[in-house]
């Protein structure tokens, strides 16, 4: 089966960016890590200009780098995991405060020891704090390690990218959402 790091669609054209005014003390990476978040607001809202872009996409760009999905990608979601948190978020245009409809941060929490390092494409950086930080420029992951998994993170420190399944593509592009891009990745 193949595997995609999924991103935010960035040829498209008039879509909404989503601006956060107030973070709560919550911090960017809080949400994209793959650990649970037991501190979300309720108040988190994102902003966003209607002369930037006014199409709502079902994956929604936004400055702290989240999964902020649609109701519809909610749903194929947990499709195929139920290791995931959703927390709701209001998504306002700056002027008329008019919501761009129901959306959800989502917090995927399955991580999978699948990564092959050997294989992929890396640099590797000193730092003073952590030591030696690989800098993943193409993923290669084992397929053995992939059986029966669908949307997941690798481990610490490699955890931030999120991929996903052929099986997980084909249902999104099924459902004609938008907002993704698929970059597939090596499997050995």
């Amino acid at each position: 089966m193949n595997f995609y790091k999924m991103t935010i669609d960035t040829q498209r054209e008039n879509d909404i960016v989503g601006h956060f005014k107030d973070d709560f003390g919550l911090s960017q990476n809080m949400l994209i890590v793959g650990k649970e978040c037991d501190s979300w607001n309720e108040g988190f809202e994102f902003y966003y200009n209607k002369e930037e872009g006014v199409l709502a996409t079902d994956l929604l760009a936004n400055d702290k780098g989240w999964l902020v999905v649609s109701e519809k990608l909610r749903a194929i979601i947990l499709s195929f995991t139920d290791k995931v948190e959703f927390f709701k978020v209001k998504v306002l245009e700056e002027q008329s405060q008019e919501s761009a409809g129901d959306y959800y941060v989502a917090n995927i929490l399955n991580t999978v020891d699948g990564l092959s390092l050997e294989d992929s494409d890396y640099i590797t950086v000193e730092t003073s704090k952590r030591g030696t930080v690989y800098i993943i420029k193409k993923y290669a992951v084992k397929q053995a390690k992939l059986i029966n998994q669908h949307i997941f993170k690798l481990p610490p420190d490699y955890n931030i990218p999120l991929f996903v399944s052929q099986d997980f593509k084909d249902k999104v592009k099924e459902n004609k959402l938008t907002g993704m891009a698929f970059l597939e990745i090596k499997v050995v």
